[in-house]
């Protein structure tokens, strides 16, 4: 498949239900005209598309449906116990908020950061030694400026 089939072979359902704008039809018209791989995909499509249209459409029987409708749970249509559901609803969601807010904010305060002494003058001596390769015998620190 050439990459400009590829780039129209979305079109082509448009094309059949008569859907594109005017320069997606010129498009694909022109190219439609001389491209036999693409006629043949058409024509498929036509044909796949004619088959499912020309398929029986079910009706539900009426005994089935009266059969569902009698398992459905019959709803209350008093504006009064409407108000409370939704009353209630609105609560759950006051609560939720309250309570992710509490819990997002609550908890144990952080301890005191612990103050760590850090040996600088071993790690000085390890640098000089590793990166100057030769083993030292009094290193000699030197105090900052």
């Amino acid at each position: 498949m050439r990459e400009e089939c590829a780039d129209l072979e979305h079109l082509q359902s448009a094309w059949l239900d008569e859907q594109l704008s005017a320069p997606d039809r010129v498009r694909v018209a022109a190219h439609l005209d001389g491209c036999a791989g693409c006629q043949d995909r058409l024509e498929s499509l036509a044909r796949t598309r004619s088959l499912l249209r020309s398929m029986p459409v079910r009706q539900i029987p009426v005994s089935l449906l009266s059969r569902v409708q009698a398992l459905m749970p019959v709803t209350e249509q008093r504006p009064h116990v409407r108000l409370a559901r939704r009353v209630a609803a609105v609560c759950a969601v006051f609560v939720g908020l309250v309570g992710g807010a509490a819990f997002g904010l609550g908890g144990q305060p952080h301890p005191a950061p612990q103050v760590v002494r850090v040996p600088v003058d071993v790690y000085a001596v390890d640098h000089l030694v590793r990166t100057v390769g030769q083993p030292l015998s009094t290193p000699v620190l030197v105090n900052g400026p």
